[in-house]
């Protein structure tokens, strides 16, 4: 069950509703692995940048302006052709830390293979981001990606900039994540109709420090890393326990 199809809890609707506010802000999110089976886990960040130092320089060497496209979603194929349109001009102007998933791994592999040397080397293609997404998400300056749940955990979480390119169908609710970030500085939305825009927007994003550092400020104010303690307890309420103590939280 995702937070966008959260039934309602008809004789408490004041809690079931805080409950939907906590999730919609999530700092507990499924992060899709190798294999694209969501796991749920909370971000613990300290470890995660821990382990993001160890890899950094595999991922993304810092030689200037890094760019994490996240097109590993079934319903992202169109991120990822946009993209490829635009790799060779992209990749003049920072590298390319890309996790393309299995569908579109195969021909961007194939287009990476025929880029110049220089630019191959500026270009690290990932089926998906598993051990490798901590120092990804670290490494970046700017991410391009679907707006489904685990942006609005994985991002706040690191303070990472994106470029929003909602899923257009399926409800629409991908236009709603994106727009709680971008109402808040933390993002900007393409639509997907739009991607032709994409190497436009990024190159004016990546070429403008002073933005990029407040998108970045404004990403991190949203971040919620007691969400799931906090989910946690609404739902202790719900059941009409008392809630757990700060030390227990903690201890969880």
């Amino acid at each position: 069950m995702t937070e966008e199809s959260l039934p309602e809890v008809t004789e408490s609707m004041d809690h079931a509703k805080k409950v939907r506010d906590i999730i919609s802000e999530l700092g507990a999110e499924a992060v899709t692995d190798r294999d694209p089976t969501p796991i749920v886990h909370t971000l613990d960040t300290n470890v995660m940048l821990e382990e993001a130092l160890k890899t950094l320089a595999e991922v993304a060497p810092q030689d200037g302006r890094v760019l994490l496209v996240l097109g590993g979603s079934r319903g992202a194929r169109s991120v990822n052709v946009a993209v490829s349109r635009a790799l060779e001009s992209l990749l003049e102007i920072c590298v390319i830390v890309h996790s393309s998933g299995a569908m579109d791994y195969d021909a961007m592999k194939a287009k990476r293979g025929a880029l110049p040397l220089p630019q191959r080397e500026r270009y690290r293609l990932y089926p998906y981001l598993s051990a490798e997404l901590a120092a990804a998400l670290s490494a970046a300056d700017l991410a391009v990606s679907r707006a489904g749940a685990s942006t609005m955990g994985e991002f706040p979480a690191f303070g990472l900039p994106s470029l929003l390119v909602p899923y257009p169908f399926a409800g629409a609710h991908q236009r709603r994540n994106a727009d709680h970030l971008a109402s808040r500085g933390a993002a900007v939305v393409l639509d997907n109709a739009d991607l032709d825009r994409l190497p436009g927007l990024v190159a004016q994003l990546l070429g403008d420090d002073e933005r990029l550092r407040g998108m970045a400020h404004a990403t991190s104010v949203v971040a919620r890393p007691t969400a799931a303690a906090d989910i946690a307890a609404e739902v202790v309420r719900l059941a009409g326990q008392p809630e757990p103590r700060p030390a227990d939280r903690r201890a969880g």
